[in-house]
């Protein structure tokens, strides 16, 4: 199971940096069924992708767009799309609970890190959010680093 695991966190650690991070995304889905690991049936998986470049309404608009489902406003830094064909997905803003003071909009600064975090999802429902965040790149999203814009939760 370990090496199972591990497989998959190098698989999606190099798909994000792909999608995320180069000019030429490659459909990674491919490239991680066929190079690293095969699927396994019911095996579901948290993904968390984090970018800058985009405002966090940007980003849930887009994700919408592709991925339906409706936002809601959780908190003054997440918007949580309800419904979506891969099921809940929350889009953050990530300040490193640099204050807690209600009063500051955070959707204001253009310099946040927007996280977008799915519920668990299968492995067969990667490929639609693959395809949304291919958008989100062509809108301008970039990684936030390129060792580490992907993790499994």
């Amino acid at each position: 199971m370990k090496t199972i695991l591990k497989k998959i966190q190098v698989a999606l650690l190099i798909i994000g940096i792909l999608i995320v991070s180069s000019a030429n995304a490659v459909n990674f889905l491919y490239s991680a069924e066929t190079s690293f690991f095969k699927p396994i049936v019911g095996q579901r998986y948290g993904i968390e992708v984090e970018m800058v470049n985009m405002s966090q309404k940007d980003v849930v608009q887009i994700l919408i767009k592709k991925l339906g489902g409706s936002a809601i406003q959780v908190d003054s830094k997440v918007l949580k799309i309800l419904n979506s064909q891969i099921g809940n997905i929350e889009v953050k803003i990530e300040v490193n609970e640099t204050s807690d003071d209600p009063t500051i909009d955070w959707s204001k600064n253009t310099n946040n890190v927007i996280e977008v975090v799915t519920d668990p999802i299968l492995y067969e429902q990667i490929e639609p959010l693959d395809q949304a965040l291919e958008l989100l790149h062509k809108a301008g999203a970039k990684g936030t680093e390129n060792s580490n814009p992907v993790s499994i939760q």
